[in-house]
């Protein structure tokens, strides 16, 4: 092969590269601008009271994105105001099989399943919420809570604890990270 041939095929590779990239990113705008599109649509009709079209909506933006979790809690909050418990548990399941590594999936859950008292499986989900997001000091107070209702007072303060320990922690890195910032400026 020539050189001017060589430098045309790496020139025409890289324009299909270029071009290949700039649609994925273009079809990825679209995506995001329809899902927005079909949440807003969705909470106006939830602010309006009409729950019916306000689950159609949430339900459109799943259809484009199946694991944007904003859409899948608010499509099964929709079903828990009509009562509707096992349709909303289902949906935030699927929501949690779809991402299993997030965390806040597992917490949508186990909100859920508190708002249907079901205390010992959304303890199940919170702790696995706890292993991805150790941090998070509202999963620990949510878990807190579930033992407290499912009357483990002993496991409850102890979740408590480990609240205030994580959040002492996080303070001193804090401190310590300001103070490193101090010192080189």
């Amino acid at each position: 092969m020539t050189r001017n041939r060589l430098r045309i095929v790496t020139w025409a590779a890289a324009i299909a590269l270029v071009a290949g990239g700039v649609g994925y990113a273009l079809r990825l705008d679209h995506q995001n601008r329809s899902i927005l599109k079909y949440m807003e649509a969705g909470h106006m009709a939830e602010h309006c009271g009409d729950l019916r079209a306000a689950a159609a909506d949430y339900a459109r933006a799943l259809s484009v994105n199946g694991t944007y979790l904003p859409a899948r809690i608010a499509l099964a909050d929709v079903h828990l105001a009509n009562d509707d418990d096992r349709g909303a548990l289902e949906i935030l399941r699927r929501g949690v099989a779809a991402d299993p590594k997030n965390a806040e999936a597992y917490t949508a859950l186990a909100r859920a399943l508190v708002e249907c008292h079901r205390y010992p499986d959304a303890i199940r989900y919170l702790k696995r919420a706890v292993e991805i997001a150790p941090r998070d000091p509202y999963i620990r107070r949510l878990l807190s809570y579930c033992y407290r209702q499912h009357g483990k007072i002993a496991e409850a303060n102890r979740r408590v604890a480990e609240i205030d320990r994580v959040a002492a922690r996080a303070a001193r890195r804090a401190l310590r990270h300001h103070q490193r910032r101090d010192i080189s400026s």
